[in-house]
């Protein structure tokens, strides 16, 4: 290495800002400071907007160094504007809200309605409804199980019809479900993207006014045949109905004070309420329940007074035939009836169970159908049952490790992990087991030869 070439500097450097001498930073570097990085001369240009150049004259030129003291000095200042700026903002958004809450609850919805007309008004986006698993016509409320058929007619039979009438007969609050798969404006045939391009491109291209401090009055939907994407995050679903409830996530204004879900309106908080219980307490006593029939039940049970049912041979009333059949065995000992069924002679005590046996197990009649997926059961209960399928409602809650099932007897079988309830016992080896399909897997891996 040549000494000769290296340059010694004869005197400290010198801080840009203040011209004290020392060891300093240098101003164009990278610093860690409480985890964050910092350039110094970035800083001074952005709370400033002073640029300090690199010079020298001589190999002691002043290069862009600075002290620790305007180092501290210069954090305070970027923070004290950012401060500013900050306190700015919410003062505006502060007047901004105060503005809106001086509006009355019906000018306020007058003018989201004026904003969901403007979109339907000039655009292709297909408004519509839906009730019980079908959409509905937006304009003469006619049911469709397909929603290319409802493209169709809303195309051919109203294409006349005032959008403005039907906007205005919508209920406070309530927000229009529009199919945004195929936009394109009406006044330029432009296609467009999504929702936010559509109102950009009307207000630049149309000169449209909107009331931007409120919202839209609109609901996105894509539906393309059987597929169901979220406009929003593009999640896709299976049925349209568990999409529907996917929504509430992007536009819940409704909070539930119980869990903290939110949801599009108040409708929908009201209709989820039932699943905490709240709204099935009993008339009579504080008990609470989970649903109307099982609150009903209970105060037909342990309450009513009502006892039209006689019994037979004394003067006894009661309040079901059940308790009447309990009574006939226990005080005159009159034996219940065996029912026989004709096919496998397998006995029961009620003519309607031997009649739900003889159609699910002999005849496989299935009469009642799913609404959404037209799966076919033997009865309402089990469509009941099925249901939860579609609605995804976890309502069930383990106490001890909080995990939750939509179905009451799936949290029964889960709770025998908790107890250690080995009842499913392997036929070879005789090992225990607490659910039926660890006692399957088993006999599969270790016993394959006996299956």
């Amino acid at each position: 290495m040549d000494f000769e070439d290296v340059i010694v500097k004869e005197s400290p450097g010198v801080c840009r800002c203040c011209l004290s001498e020392g060891c300093y930073k240098d101003l164009g570097s990278e610093y860690l400071w409480m985890e964050e990085t910092e350039v110094y001369a970035d800083m001074l240009l952005e709370c400033f907007d002073i640029s300090i150049s690199q010079h020298s004259d001589g190999p002691n030129g002043m290069s862009r160094l600075i002290c620790e003291v305007c180092v501290t000095r210069l954090r305070d200042a970027c923070n004290f504007k950012k401060q500013v700026l900050q306190c700015k903002k919410c003062s505006e958004t502060t007047s901004k809200t105060r503005k809106n809450a001086s509006i009355s609850a019906t000018q306020r919805n007058r003018l989201i309605k004026k904003n969901a007309l403007n979109i339907l008004e000039s655009s292709t986006v297909l408004p519509f409804k839906w009730y019980r698993h079908s959409y509905l016509c937006f304009f003469c409320h006619k049911p469709f199980r397909d929603i290319t058929e409802l493209k169709d007619h809303t195309e051919k039979d109203h294409k006349k019809s005032s959008v403005k009438s039907a906007v205005m007969y919508l209920k406070r609050d309530e927000k229009i479900k529009i199919d945004v798969s195929d936009i394109s404006c009406k006044h330029c045939l432009d296609k467009l993207n999504d929702l936010d391009e559509l109102v950009a491109h009307s207000k630049v291209k149309h000169n449209a006014v909107y009331f931007e401090d409120y919202d839209t009055g609109v609901i996105p939907y894509k539906l393309d045949g059987n597929k169901f994407q979220c406009a929003i995050c593009s999640d896709s679903f299976q049925y349209f109905i568990t999409l529907n409830q996917h929504m509430n996530s992007h536009y819940g204004n409704f909070v539930c004070e119980l869990c903290g879900k939110s949801f599009l309106s108040q409708e929908r908080l009201r209709c989820h309420s039932l699943c905490h219980g709240s709204k099935f307490r009993c008339n009579f006593c504080s008990d609470t329940f989970e649903s109307l029939s099982q609150r009903s039940k209970h105060e037909a049970t342990i309450h009513s007074s009502d006892k039209s049912i006689k019994c037979f041979y004394c003067a006894e009333k009661f309040q079901n035939y059940a308790l009447r059949k309990r009574h006939h065995i226990a005080i005159h000992h009159i034996e219940a009836p065996v029912i026989k069924c004709t096919v496998c002679a397998k006995t029961f005590n009620i003519d309607s169970k031997m009649r739900v046996h003889m159609k699910e197990v002999h005849l496989r009649e299935k009469n009642y159908s799913c609404t959404i997926c037209e799966q076919k059961f033997f009865s309402r209960t089990h469509v009941q049952k099925h249901m939860i399928k579609h609605s995804g409602d976890r309502i069930h809650e383990c106490g001890v490790c909080k995990k939750a099932y939509a179905r009451k007897q799936t949290l029964r079988d889960h709770m025998r992990i908790h107890s250690n309830e080995r009842r499913f016992v392997c036929p070879v080896c005789s090992q225990g087991f607490v659910q039926n399909n660890s006692l399957r897997l088993h006999l599969r891996v270790h016993h394959s030869e006996n299956i």
